[in-house]
């Protein structure tokens, strides 16, 4: 785990946040005092800090604590996520964020629109389980991303574009606005996934995934780039390469250049139908004023000829 609660003020201490980097002694410092506390289970833990290892925290002594169980892949992934999204927003991201639902939340911003949350998933998650996940996000945050280890990528082997995807990542594929094309005339938008590779610290993402073999078999097309270089939009948090915003408006200009003469065309066909249907209408409602008129003579002349029978009677 990277967040520790002080003891003593309550606070929490994030090991990898800059502010930490140049005093690494005072945090050996609260380790020896046991004023550093698991945020879950509140028992003491240790820093381990070296040279090969990312900064971060472990339990003291053996406890039944959720937060011990987290594999070393989420909490790298955690862990570059983390670090990008400081770049970005500062001391609006937090890690490691408590909840009631499940274990803690690996990313989290805070901003004037609402908060991002960032979950890492290095395996299936049950659907019972992913729905419960699902809805108690809605609660607390406006926007939230599935960041995939890489470990779950599964590429086939004739074609490393195409994934075979787990029931898993069939769920939680998110639509992005980066994400569109112009098919048949029409403006589609897609579905993506994102993976994060720790070792090589690079973003992988899969865009327009579309099923080629069911249940499990998409093709994609597929991106990559260091974690460092990734674009983050401010509004909603969501990771794209360089080139895809520029893409996105070379896609929405032809979008723009072809639904013009579309609209154009549905509004003259719509006012031919508007002018189709006043003109039946009118025409109706001349037909059923003759039919009324033709039967007001018909009983006039009715009421006449009775009339001369009984004179003549």
């Amino acid at each position: 785990m990277f967040k520790a609660i002080h003891a003593e003020t309550g606070k929490d201490i994030i090991s990898i946040d800059p502010s930490w980097a140049d005093r690494i002694d005072l945090l050996r410092l609260l380790d020896r005092q046991n004023k550093l506390l698991c945020q879950e289970c509140r028992e003491p833990v240790r820093l381990k800090a070296g040279d090969e290892k990312v900064r971060h925290f472990a339990h003291k002594h053996l406890k039944n604590c959720s937060l011990a169980n987290v594999s070393p892949e989420v909490l790298m992934v955690r862990a570059l996520v983390y670090a990008r999204l400081v770049q970005e927003f500062g001391d609006h991201t937090t890690l490691e964020k408590a909840w009631t639902i499940s274990r803690p939340i690996d990313c989290f911003v805070d901003t004037a629109s609402g908060g991002i949350a960032y979950w890492v998933i290095d395996r299936g998650i049950k659907r019972e389980d992913r729905s419960v996940l699902e809805e108690g996000m809605k609660g607390i945050a406006t926007h939230v991303h599935w960041i995939f280890a890489s470990s779950m990528r599964k590429p086939l082997q004739e074609n490393p574009s195409a994934l075979s995807l787990t029931t898993t990542e069939r769920a939680l594929m998110a639509q992005s606005s980066l994400d569109v094309e112009i098919k048949n005339g029409d403006l589609v938008r897609g579905k993506s996934l994102q993976y994060v590779d720790h070792k090589a610290a690079i973003l992988d993402t899969h865009r327009s995934l579309e099923l080629v073999h069911a249940p499990q078999v998409y093709s994609s097309k597929p991106k990559m780039s260091p974690l460092a270089d990734v674009l983050i939009a401010p509004k909603t948090g969501e990771f794209a390469h360089t080139g895809e915003h520029e893409q996105f408006l070379v896609v929405k200009a032809e979008w723009d250049r072809v639904k013009i003469p579309k609209r154009i065309a549905a509004e003259k066909e719509a006012t031919r139908l508007r002018i189709a249907q006043q003109a039946e209408a009118e025409r109706q409602a001349w037909i059923a004023k003759e039919k009324a008129e033709l039967h007001a003579d018909l009983a006039a002349m009715a009421a006449r000829a009775s009339s001369l029978r009984s004179r003549s009677d």
